[in-house]
């Protein structure tokens, strides 16, 4: 990935699998272009090659907290017809 100021694409594939043992494939396209007054910064501390160690570890738990998020509201409005039909 190529960062130095310009906007970058990046694509991200991963997959969860929950206790009922559904997995799900998720594939995620990114745009992300740094602040240019940071990149001295940002290279000093992270280095050069900040984007790829940092950018999967963060997308990875977004989108966990995104998934869950979904399959916890789900799992509440599933649960919701069930008593309303007893």
């Amino acid at each position: 990935m190529d960062s130095h100021g310009c906007t970058v694409v990046c694509m991200f594939n991963t997959w969860r699998c929950f206790i009922d043992l559904q997995n799900v494939n998720i594939t995620l396209r990114i745009l992300f272009r740094p602040v240019a007054e940071r990149l001295p910064h940002i290279y000093q501390n992270l280095g050069v090659d900040w984007d790829e160690r940092v950018l999967p570890s963060v997308v990875n738990e977004v989108l966990k907290a995104v998934v869950v998020s979904i399959v916890a509201h789900d799992f509440v409005s599933n649960n919701a017809g069930c008593v309303q039909n007893q």
